[in-house]
């Protein structure tokens, strides 16, 4: 199911990119940003939908990337292309790295009872 999202969004996010860097020192053109935003929400919503699905988590930190990317795509739509990917691609590290260490440091779920649940049962 969400692996429909992921392809449509690699396509487009390709074809985007592939559009804004043939010209790298032009302004790039709205209808390539509105395709390279509609290709990284169709990706990263639908990993965040997959991890949803699969672990009843929410994936906070790709939802917060999205919406970062599509805001610098509304106020930096004046920047050359090349210059828009690298903050892209910085914007796609952090959230990466936040998401990464906020899943290093939870805490495994048990099925064993807790001892204050164990005492409550006697």
């Amino acid at each position: 199911m969400t692996h429909i999202p992921l392809v449509a969004g690699i396509i487009t996010t390709a074809a985007a990119t592939e559009e804004i860097l043939l010209h790298p020192k032009d302004e790039a053109h709205t209808e390539f940003l509105l395709m390279f935003v509609a290709g990284i929400t169709l990706f990263f919503g639908g990993v965040a939908l997959a991890v949803f699905i699969s672990f009843r988590a929410v994936a906070i930190e790709r939802l917060a990337t999205i919406a970062a990317i599509a805001v610098l795509t509304l106020v930096g739509s004046s920047l050359d292309g090349v210059t828009l990917l690298f903050i892209v691609d910085g914007l796609i590290l952090v959230g990466l790295i936040a998401e990464h260490r906020r899943i290093e440091n939870m805490q495994p779920v048990t099925s064993e009872p807790t001892p204050t649940h164990a005492r409550s049962k006697k």
